[in-house]
């Protein structure tokens, strides 16, 4: 019996040693105000409770979850009725915190107008750089450009040109021929036998104009001389020999002379001068009398320069490379064929053309290339 006693207050003692061991353990999770309470024995029945935390700590207690959010909503709410106070907008929470896709907020759209601003900023720059101007200035320019070099490169004088033909008299005492020529424009002179075959120079032509004055270019074996002026006033000369011709021909290069009301002039582009002679190239057999080559014939050489008299009358021909005309009661012809039937008068140039005058006929017969062609005239 007494050795179950004894064996009943030894467990009982080693029960007691593990608590008191667990209770002076501190714990990991106990806070810095709590105190450890010594271990208690089983016979001493007055037991002292002691708090947690002193009494001091009571007021200085942390708050909870509840007290400090409202503690921050009151700091919010003094905040924004001072900022009230000072005139400034208080700054509001959104009513929503998700936005549908036509919603922004304020600062959103604050940042999308700088963003804007910068972009235009930057292609405003940009196209500065690339255009200084604008398209009108630039447009404005060039045509400004156009009407100063159109009024630089105008003339002043309006030339037009004309092709004609003339008869040389060599005869003592007779006026030199006259040919018209415009600065900067070339003039040819060609010159031409009775028959219309083409003289050939014998040798450079003579520049008494001088030649900062006038530009003369000859062709040797040729009957063609270049003229052209390089001022735009004054008159020249030059001297011609032919082949075969004993005598020097002396022609007067009339500069320019305007019209004072309207600024033209008509110069000779192109001129025969007519030799009244066989020239060294004149066929050695002709069907062409010389008596009937019509030297001073002004209607003749009229229509040879494609002029008709004024009291003439164009009429019809079946052939477009005949024109004919009637005056009075004879009919003239300008054609490139020599004619078989019977004329009265001719004359012809260097290019080839032919005027005949001849008796009122509806038909006329002539030849080309060995061959008769007969003409239908409608009078």
């Amino acid at each position: 019996m007494i050795f179950k006693y004894k064996y009943l207050f030894a467990v009982l003692g080693i029960a007691c040693t593990a608590a008191s061991a667990d209770t002076q353990k501190p714990s990991a999770d106990a806070g810095p105000n709590v105190r450890m309470v010594e271990s208690v024995s089983p016979g001493n029945g007055n037991v002292t409770a002691v708090r947690p935390f002193p009494e001091h700590d009571t007021e200085t207690r942390p708050q909870n979850a509840e007290t400090q959010q409202d503690s921050t909503l009151a700091a919010l709410e003094e905040q924004r009725k001072r900022m009230l106070g000072d005139g400034q907008t208080a700054p509001r929470f959104p009513d929503k915190t998700a936005y549908g896709p036509g919603t922004t907020d304020a600062s959103s759209s604050a940042r999308t107008g700088s963003s804007q601003q910068e972009m235009m900023t930057t292609k405003q720059a940009l196209m500065e750089k690339i255009s200084p101007v604008s398209p009108d200035v630039i447009k404005e320019a060039l045509s400004n450009r156009d009407k100063f070099s159109a009024s630089l490169n105008q003339s002043v004088i309006n030339s037009v040109p004309r092709s004609s033909s003339q008869t040389i008299s060599l005869s003592p005492g007779a006026s030199q021929p006259v040919v018209r020529v415009a600065p900067g424009r070339p003039t040819y002179i060609v010159f031409e036998d009775i028959t219309g075959s083409p003289w050939p120079l014998a040798d450079k032509v003579i520049n008494s104009g001088g030649d900062n004055r006038f530009y003369v270019r000859s062709f040797t074996d040729t009957p063609i001389v270049l003229v052209q002026p390089l001022v735009t006033y004054g008159n020249g000369d030059i001297g011609v020999l032919l082949k075969d011709l004993p005598v020097p021909i002396t022609i007067v290069l009339a500069n320019t002379e305007p019209n004072a009301s309207d600024k033209t002039f008509v110069y000779d582009s192109r001129i025969n001068l007519r030799i009244p002679r066989r020239g060294p190239l004149a066929p050695a057999h002709s069907i062409t009398s010389i008596s009937k080559i019509a030297l001073n014939s002004p209607e003749l050489q009229s229509m040879l320069d494609g002029i008709a008299p004024a009291d003439a009358t164009r009429l019809k021909t079946d052939n477009p490379q005949v024109k004919a005309w009637r005056r009075g009661d004879k009919l003239y012809l300008r054609t490139t064929m020599e004619s078989k039937s019977q004329f009265s008068k001719t004359l012809s140039s260097a290019d080839g053309t032919h005027v005949y005058e001849m008796e009122l006929s509806p038909f006329v017969a002539l030849m080309q290339q060995g061959s008769t062609v007969t003409v239908k005239v409608e009078l």
